[in-house]
């Protein structure tokens, strides 16, 4: 009962209605008399019990008490009963009373418990997300919710009343009514059809997989079977993706494994046509390759099964359906399960074109390299075959891969025929070869002269990581480096380098390569290594008898020549000083005093020389002579010199080298970027020595591209001291030149 049943109007109600019953017993008092007087009154509290509650009820029972006893029982008027035995028939007829509105107010409430349960239950039912019918015994539904009512496409009063074998497909109906029997016998919660597929069938007679539950659902009216029904569509189609997904990724591992051990591209053009064609059951695959011009395919292999000859040969693409070509050169796959009903192919020369090579249904997929169509795979059928998801994908793998493995294939046969080729003509000069396709850590190749270089035994060439190991690992660092930006520019590199002291090898090579770049990315990179060992000792014994020749040239300046000329000059110099004051004589001194003035800056240069020449660069006064350098190149600028000293193990040639960069550096700075602040910075570590020169002038122009005569001449001599050099933007604007090589001891090879 609600709360409005239980109000005030619930006990209003109760005295209209014992008022009513009163006036009963009142009309009946002439037959009735004192007899039985609240016989008739226990309708009262029965109805208002029965209707408002316990409350009402007991209400009711008093008045109608008070009522009976004060008009039916004599003395009349008295509400109190004059003996025990009336007021033990009062009492009866209140506990009546009291017994039957708590009787019928347990009922109401039960009632209402059961509407509430029912309604809940019906709510949930309807929102479930599986379709829930319920089947009476004989098999009929009495209830389904609104999922299936939407899966099975009946409307609400179709279902009710439906046989349920009418949602089972036809063949299996006698089955099911085996399983309801059966279910009726032993009613218990369970699946239905344990370890079978179940289809369902809907309205419109078509039918998916569904999985069902069975449970008894017992109802006053007899017992029902609820069904959970579940639509399984999609989880099924997600295990059959995932189950041909993985069988697509076994077939391409198997492919790969199979190709990687052919050593002919046509070998490998058989072997993956006959394996795809078999996966698929179809009648022919094979493999084409596009022309530059984009007008025809190669076919140089496919597969038959017998049903369709092969198409081995040269065709023109256009002949079998423009419009589809247009879409393979865009690199979209064309699968078309019957060509006689596709716009694409549906013009009669195409019709012709495939019927000539008995062909109903064709999968096309196009591989697309720099922009271009490269290849293709076709696959053909002489029946109509719809083409799945994953047929198509397997087809475009399929093609990537037999492209990748040729091209692997035709380039280490290129690579092995220019190393044999370079091998020959470096045999004499003393120049080994090499040959990087970047497919893999294994896919350096080097010529015999090489292993001989580098001082390894000849055989497999090793792996990139390894190939530098004949370098020390200072030196290893920085070829590496080097290596990195060549391919990452596109630039080729150039670069002089010490190797690990080995018997019968060479001390120093010389190594030149050149990447090949494709669409900004390096995809080989070449050259050559030059046995230089012969011509770097002919370097220190040149660079010994240079220093020695510019000690004894240093001295002769400043022994010499600088004593002459500063004889000169003071001789001059007193001679200006005797001379009169007359207008002639003045203009003689003025004369003598320009004369005077060449003879100190001849005096000043041959200073200089002789400074250079007597003091040649070595680590221990690199960086005095760097500040030297700076003081006497600038002109009003400011140039800093700043950093570390040169370590003692830097061969005099290095830091020759280094000085003279650091000079050329300069000069372009002071002459072409307009700089006001020059800083030339050395810094060393435990590898490797770098020197760094930076302004805050203009900046590089056009590209930045060092091509200049002075870069040039910076590259070559960073290279004879196997170090590497690059300019860029300095971190604040300008231009910074930094050059880096390995410190001797690093090497652990003495200079």
């Amino acid at each position: 009962m609600d709360a409005r049943t239980r109000g005030p109007g619930a006990y209003v109600a109760a005295v209209v209605v014992a008022a009513i019953v009163v006036l009963m017993r009142w009309s009946l008092n002439p037959v009735l008399g004192e007899q039985a007087p609240f016989l008739v009154l226990l309708i009262a509290p029965v109805l208002i019990a029965a209707r408002a509650g316990f409350g009402p009820g007991v209400f009711a029972t008093a008045i109608c008490a008070l009522a009976g006893e004060m008009l039916f029982v004599e003395p009349y008027g008295s509400p109190l009963p004059p003996n025990l035995a009336e007021w033990v028939r009062v009492s009866v007829f209140c506990l009546e009373g009291a017994l039957f509105s708590w009787l019928f107010d347990e009922r109401s409430q039960a009632i209402a418990a059961a509407q509430r349960n029912s309604r809940q239950f019906h709510d949930a039912i309807e929102a479930a997300p599986s379709g829930m019918i319920l089947a009476a015994a004989d098999g009929r539904v009495t209830y389904a919710n609104a999922r299936a009512r939407e899966w099975f496409g009946y409307r609400t009063e179709e279902f009710v009343g439906l046989p349920i074998e009418e949602l089972v497909p036809p063949a299996l109906r006698a089955t099911h009514r085996e399983d309801r029997a059966g279910f009726a016998v032993a009613p218990q919660p369970r699946a239905m059809g344990a370890g079978r597929e179940l289809l369902a069938r809907r309205k419109d007679g078509s039918e998916f997989p569904v999985e069902i539950g069975l449970s008894p659902v017992p109802t006053v009216d007899g017992p029902l079977v609820l069904a959970a029904v579940v639509d399984v569509t999609e989880p099924r189609r997600a295990r059959e993706r995932l189950v041909e997904s993985e069988r697509r990724q076994r077939f391409m591992l198997e492919l790969t494994e199979r190709l990687q051990a052919l050593p002919d591209p046509e070998q490998m053009m058989d072997a993956a046509t006959r394996a795809l064609g078999e996966y698929l059951g179809v009648a022919q695959v094979g493999y084409g390759e596009i022309d530059t011009a984009q007008q025809h395919v190669i076919i140089e292999r496919d597969w038959n099964d017998g049903r369709i000859a092969s198409v081995v040969g040269t065709w023109r693409m256009d002949d079998f359906g423009p419009q589809f070509i247009l879409d393979m050169k865009a690199g979209r796959s064309v699968a078309i399960p019957d060509i006689t009903a596709d716009p694409r192919t549906s013009a009669p020369e195409v019709q012709r074109a495939y019927e000539s090579i008995a062909t109903r249904a064709i999968l096309d997929t196009p591989l697309i390299r720099e922009g271009r169509m490269v290849s293709m795979i076709f696959v053909h059928h002489p029946e109509v075959r719809h083409w799945s998801t994953g047929d198509v994908l397997l087809a475009e793998e399929t093609c990537a891969r037999i492209w990748t493995a040729v091209e692997r294939v035709r380039a280490e046969r290129s690579a092995r025929v220019s190393l044999e080729l370079l091998d020959r003509a470096g045999a004499a000069a003393h120049v080994g070869a090499f040959i990087d396709t970047l497919d893999g850590p294994n896919s350096m190749r080097w010529s015999n002269r090489m292993f001989d270089l580098m001082g390894v035994a000849r055989g497999p060439t090793p792996p990139r990581e390894r190939a530098f190991d004949s370098f020390p690992p200072a030196v290893r660092t920085i070829l590496r480096e080097a290596m990195t930006r060549a391919m990452r520019d596109g630039e080729p590199l150039e670069i002089e380098l010490p190797l690990l002291p080995r018997a019968e090898s060479a001390s120093w090579v010389r190594i030149y390569a050149v990447p090949t770049m494709r669409d900004g990315r390096c995809i080989e990179i070449s050259g050559a290594v030059q046995d230089i060992s012969d011509r770097k000792q002919l370097e220190l014994d040149v660079v010994a008898a240079t220093n020695q020749e510019r000690t004894r040239i240093g001295e002769d300046l400043h022994d010499d020549l600088g004593q002459v000329l500063t004889a000169v000059t003071l001789e001059v110099g007193a001679y200006r000083r005797k001379m009169g004051s007359a207008s002639d004589v003045a203009t003689q001194g003025s004369n003598i005093a320009e004369i005077e003035r060449h003879l100190e800056y001849a005096r000043t240069v041959c200073r200089r020389l002789a400074r250079n020449y007597v003091a040649p660069v070595s680590s221990a006064s690199f960086l005095s002579m760097l500040r030297q350098l700076a003081r006497d190149a600038a002109d009003g600028r400011d140039c800093v010199v700043r950093g570390s000293e040169l370590p003692a193990s830097v061969p005099p040639r290095v830091a020759q080298e280094l000085f003279r960069i650091a000079q050329e550096a300069l000069t372009n700075a002071l002459k072409h970027s307009s700089a006001r602040r020059i800083v030339l910075e050395t810094r060393v570590d435990a590898e490797r020595v770098t020197l760094a020169i930076e302004d805050d002038g203009v900046g590089l122009a056009g590209d930045g591209a060092g091509s200049g005569v002075g870069f040039a001449s910076m590259r070559s001599r960073a290279a004879r001291i196997g170090g590497i050099i690059t300019l860029g933007p300095g971190a604040k604007g300008g231009t910074q030149v930094v050059v880096t090589c390995a410190r001797a001891d690093a090497v652990a090879v003495s200079a």
